[in-house]
């Protein structure tokens, strides 16, 4: 069972995390603008559900558009009607 409020820990502290270097490489000049996820959003999602509880198991998947089975196993549903941006 997914612990919602485990892997919601999990994310955020991925994310602070993140962010702490964005703002850092920002004000040194590293880095022109500010970056978010580099792309990688799906990735920081599977390990805090992971993290919370989903199984590991088939997760070798790198593209959120791929994640669909994955997501059914670990019992999540379909939303209908649902668009994406």
């Amino acid at each position: 069972m997914l612990d919602k409020n485990v892997a919601v820990s999990v994310l955020n502290t991925q994310a602070l995390a993140r962010a702490k270097i964005n703002a850092e490489n920002f004000k040194n000049g590293i880095d022109k603008k500010l970056k978010y996820g580099e792309s990688k959003c799906a990735r920081y999602v599977k390990k805090a559900l992971i993290a919370g509880g989903a199984s590991a198991k088939n997760s070798g998947i790198e593209s959120a558009k791929n994640y669909g089975p994955w997501l059914l196993e670990n019992n999540f549903k379909v939303v209908d009607n649902a668009t994406t941006v």
